[in-house]
């Protein structure tokens, strides 16, 4: 299960996009073997959005 627990997208100023942002994610799975595979699933799709252009 991925359950959000914070994010923040910069300041109020409408009209412009953030010039940054944090996501804070709790991640769970049953059992420690699972959660390492779906960990290293997770970052690798992140660093393949991060790198996209």
């Amino acid at each position: 299960m991925l359950t959000p627990v914070h994010i923040n997208m910069g300041n109020i100023a409408y009209g412009v996009s953030a010039g940054y942002g944090e996501l804070h994610y709790t991640l769970r799975c049953w059992n420690n073997e699972e959660l390492r595979k779906m960990e290293a699933d997770l970052i690798a799709k992140i660093k393949a959005i991060a790198t996209k252009t």
